[in-house]
């Protein structure tokens, strides 16, 4: 197993943050690119498809 270090995380948090900041580019790109109904079928799907896999608590009442 490979040792963890603090020169190591911050590294590893740098990735991150570059990878994160590519998403949010290429997505913005997107959205400037292609109309509201297209990107926003696509958001639809995404956050349908999180609410039906998502745990569902029923309420005590």
């Amino acid at each position: 197993m490979p040792k963890i270090t603090l020169k190591s995380l911050k590294e590893e948090r740098g990735r991150n943050r570059k990878s994160n900041q590519e998403f949010i580019d290429f997505y913005v790109e997107y959205m400037k690119t292609h109309g509201n109904r297209v990107w926003s079928r696509a958001q639809r799907k995404l956050i349908d498809a999180v609410y039906t896999k998502a745990p569902r608590k029923v309420a005590k009442t």
